[in-house]
């Protein structure tokens, strides 16, 4: 999938392999502590670090191609962290239709 970006385009995966997911759990839940009543699951300890290196586990991940100013860019959280922040929420928003889409049961 292609991302227009104000300076350049990305191209997301369009599909979120296993691997990731396993992955980005990890990491946000990591240091979270799971409650089970025996029908309920809630986590405590959700926090703003995890979220944020969960944001860019999967933007490295899913992203397959970064061009900016015309040039190929290398793929890496610094390049990230010094974009436009709404061009990165776009790179998100595109990465989340693809991580989130529910696969339809038969």
């Amino acid at each position: 999938m292609k991302v227009k970006l104000s300076n350049g385009y990305a191209e997301v995966k369009d599909f979120c392999p296993r691997r990731v997911k396993k992955e980005l759990n990890k990491i946000f839940l990591r240091g979270t502590k799971v409650n089970f009543d025996g029908k309920e699951a809630t986590a405590d300890g959700i926090n703003a670090e995890n979220t944020e290196d969960a944001n860019d586990y999967v933007l490295c991940a899913m992203t397959e191609k970064l061009v900016l100013d015309d040039k190929d860019v290398e793929v890496k959280v610094e390049t990230f962290d010094e974009m436009r922040d709404d061009d990165v929420s776009k790179i998100i928003a595109a990465i989340n239709k693809v991580t989130r889409s529910e696969v339809p049961l038969e």
